[in-house]
Parts: structure tokens; sequence; C-alpha cells
């Protein structure tokens, strides 16, 4: 499995997460899926879509007088 295999995969592992009604510990019990091992993807995949939505940082000068 690729790594862009593997990043869709839990993508859709974690919007079948966020429609099924259940908390985290109770919808890894129903697919066999280690709890921590879903916290590391949810949180992975939360990150690249905060980094992707926001505005590239600019460098922003400031004048600065002795």
């Amino acid at each position: 499995m690729t790594l862009n295999e593997r990043d869709l995969l839990w993508k859709e592992r974690i919007e079948s997460f966020e429609s099924s009604g259940l908390n985290g510990a109770q919808w890894c019990r129903s697919q066999e899926i280690p709890v921590k091992q879903f916290r590391y993807w949810h949180k992975k995949l939360r990150r690249r879509a905060a980094a992707q939505t926001q505005e590239p940082k600019r460098n922003r000068w400031t004048a600065v007088s002795r």
C-alpha cells in the first residue's frame, strides 16, 4: 500500500467515524481498529486540513528606530 493509498483509506475511515454518531472508542471497537492508531490518524489529517486552509505566512518588516 502506498502512502497516498493509506492516506485515502484513513480519510475514508475518519469520514465513516464522523457520520457514525459513535464516540472514538466505540467506533474503533466496531471496526476492530486500535484506538491509538485512530487517534494518530485523526490528528494527522485534521492538522493537514488546517494547514491547507491557512494563508501562507508573509514576511512583514517593521521599521525600527534607535
